[in-house]
This record gives structure tokens, C-alpha cells and sequence, in this order.
């Protein structure tokens, strides 16, 4: 995942700059809200490490043995890693919308209007950062992510199978581009490379774009 510089304190105090107040309602609320998403951030990077560490080729040839390792399901670990790292990377970015709301107002703070949506999205139209508002609102790998975790959130786990040598969701379903998509036998490591090598860093690329235009207002 290539790094990209902002800093989450930093939109905060160019916030309290703007209210010209350190305490206020928003400002109190804004940090909580960048708070959250420094972690989310760091628990993607954690649960992303030990998936790799715990899909290797010996421990899924291990699953294929006896199922364990070190006295522990092989298949426990690596699931858990999977959907740990997906729910948090589908979080991380669903809660966007309510901090840049924060940001840069343009509903009400706890507006049911505030989402990935076209209307949301459209009222940002304005600011420097649409392109890149836009850009996460319309990626595809951000569709994926969305269907394939609330399948798991509302519905049922997505079944993972174990070849021997990698691993693969049976099926993921969601709707993008006007229509419902259906993905047979995905890769599981690939989809993961894909959300934390390219959709992950476009959102801090978005983060980035967000401070920088707050950052020009002064």
C-alpha cells in the first residue's frame, strides 16, 4: 500500500481554525469522527498482516491434513482475518460521508441524507475534492466490498474454499453500474490485494485532497 501524506489532527485544527473556537459541538464531534478512522485505518493494516501471515501455503496445506495448528482451526484464523479486514475497510470508508459533513457542512450533522449517495455527493460538487469523492463512490472494488460484506452482515458468511494452495469465495453478489454483478469463484488474497493496494489508498488520496482544500481557505 503506497503512503500518502495528511494528517487527520490537522483537518481538525484547520476546523476549530475556521469555527474560531477549540470547543464546540462540531469540532468535538470531528474528532471523534478522525479518531475512528486513525483506527480503522490501523486495524485494516493489522487484520490485512495477519491474514497474509495465516493463508500461507503450509498452513492451508495443514488445514487440508487435520484442520489445526499449534492446537488452533487454521480456518477460524484466516476467516476471522478476512472479515475483520473487510468490515473494517467497509466501515472506514461508509463513515467518511459523516466526517466530511463535519468538514465541510452541507446537511444537517446527523442527517439521514449524509451517505454514499448521488445527492450527497452532488452537494460536494463545489469543493476541489469531488473527483475524488466521486472516484471512491463509483470504484468498482468499492461496490464488491460493499455487496460481499453486507451479505455477511445481514444475510449469511460468504462459504471460503480451500484448494490446497489458495483460497476463494464461492460467490459475491452486489450491484454496480446499474446492475447486479455476480463474481463465481474470486480469489480471496486478490480481492484483499485489491481492497488494500488500490482502494485503500485511493480513500487516503481522498483524505489527502480534503485537507488540502481546507488548507487553501486560509
Amino acid at each position: 500500500m503506497s503512503t500518502v501524506s495528511f494528517s487527520l489532527n490537522k483537518i481538525v485544527e484547520l476546523k476549530q481554525k475556521e469555527l474560531g473556537t477549540e470547543n464546540s459541538e462540531e469540532v468535538e464531534l470531528l474528532k471523534i469522527a478522525m479518531q475512528s478512522i486513525d483506527k480503522r485505518i490501523n486495524y485494516c493494516k493489522y487484520h490485512y498482516q495477519e491474514f497474509q501471515r495465516n493463508s500461507c501455503d503450509k498452513a492451508l496445506l495443514q488445514e487440508r491434513l487435520d484442520s489445526s495448528f499449534d492446537g488452533k482451526s487454521i480456518r477460524v484464523i484466516y476467516e476471522a482475518s478476512v472479515i475483520a479486514f473487510l468490515q473494517n475497510l467497509h466501515s472506514l470508508i461508509d463513515s467518511f460521508p459523516y466526517a466530511l459533513n463535519l468538514i465541510d457542512n452541507k446537511f444537517k450533522i446527523e442527517s439521514k441524507s449524509v451517505g454514499w449517495n448521488k445527492d450527497f455527493i452532488e452537494k460536494y460538487k463545489i469543493f476541489d475534492y469531488h473527483k475524488e469523492l466521486d472516484g471512491i463512490y463509483s470504484n468498482f472494488i468499492y461496490h464488491k466490498l460493499k455487496g460481499l460484506v453486507n451479505r455477511t452482515k445481514h444475510k449469511h458468511l460468504v462459504r471460503i474454499k480451500n484448494t490446497g494452495v489458495k483460497l476463494i469465495f464461492e460467490k459475491i453478489s452486489f450491484y454496480s453500474n446499474g446492475e447486479t454483478q455476480v463474481i463465481n469463484e474470486q480469489d480471496v488474497n486478490q480481492f484483499l490485494i485489491e481492497c488494500y493496494d488500490k482502494l485503500l489508498p485511493e480513500f487516503l488520496i481522498l483524505c489527502n485532497a480534503v485537507e488540502k482544500n481546507k488548507e487553501n481557505k486560509f
